[in-house]
Parts: C-alpha cells; structure tokens; sequence
C-alpha cells in the first residue's frame, strides 16, 4: 500500500480542497518515516482511502487512487520542496490565528467580560485550532521550520484559555 503526500497548492488555504492526497509507492525514496509505516498503519491508510472514496462518490463525485512515482531525483526534491512550502504555508497562518486567538483573549480580560458564553466561544475557537494542528501535523511530512513553533502557540494558547476560564469561574462565584 503506498503511502500519502498531500499535493501542494499555490491557492490561498480557504480556497483549497481540504484534502487532495496523491498517493506515492516509493519504498525508497521517500523519508524515513514513510518507509517505516507498520503494516498495521498501512491496513489504516488503505481503509481511509476506500472511506474516501466512498464519501467522494455518495455526494456524486468521481474518485481516482493512483500509484505514482517521482521519475527522477530533480522531480522529487522539487516535489517534496514544493510540499514543504505549503505546509510551511499553512504553519504561517496558523501562527497568525493563533496570535488572533490570544488577542481575542487579552481583550475579553481587559474589558472583564467574563461570561460562560465568552469562555464556550472562546473553547470553540481552540478546538478549531486544535483540530488544525492536528492536520498540520499529519502533513507536514518533511519537517516544516515552524512546526515547533506552531505547537509552543497552541500551548500558549492553551495556557491563554485555562486564564480566562479561570477568570470567568471567579467572576461568576463573586455573583
């Protein structure tokens, strides 16, 4: 079974597929980590490539799953480079939310609107930026420079709503 590498786009993030996988069978040449998958992942990985097609054709789309190789080492360092620029990309935005995320925050401190509605919108927001980092990570394939970067954020993001909720549970038992 072979193994994934999301395909790489010049589109901005909210424009583009939310997964568009071409999958790669190159035992060899790809990382390390690729070539160590367990059978029992690959066992994985190949029911989520029948789960996805099935989604694609139940709403009436066409599906294809292709092997496909690199034809030479310029076309694959190209590949892998061009990978790594859209998920570097995408580490880029999402350091950019989750400095929004924290602002968003710091505000709702300053103007001392500690309400369970804020703190219930404020979680929302977080476990979006969970769930993104979470497919960030499973992209990122080739070491992108911001992904240690990206998961301190989400920490300190993390630490940023523990504050405010703490901040909104002593507000509400001083009602």
């Amino acid at each position: 079974m072979p193994a994934a590498l999301p395909v790489a786009s010049s589109l901005p993030r909210r424009q583009r597929p939310r997964r568009l996988v071409l999958p790669l069978d190159q035992p060899s040449a790809w990382s390390a980590a690729l070539r160590e998958v367990s059978l029992l992942q690959k066992a994985r990985y190949a029911r989520f490539l029948e789960q996805s097609r099935c989604i694609v054709e139940g709403v009436g789309g066409e599906s294809f799953l292709l092997k496909a190789e690199a034809v030479d080492e310029t076309t694959r360092t190209r590949l892998e480079a061009a990978q790594l620029r859209a998920v570097e990309e995408e580490y880029q935005e999402f350091l950019s939310e989750c400095s929004k995320f924290r602002q968003e925050i710091r505000k709702e401190i300053r103007i001392k609107k500690f309400t369970r509605a804020e703190l219930a919108e404020e979680e929302h927001s977080f476990e979006r930026l969970e769930r993104w980092a979470g497919d960030l990570a499973a992209n990122d394939h080739f070491g992108a420079p911001s992904r240690s970067l990206s998961e301190q954020a989400l920490k300190e993001c993390g630490a940023a709503l523990e504050d405010f909720a703490t901040r909104v549970l002593v507000a509400e038992d001083r009602l």
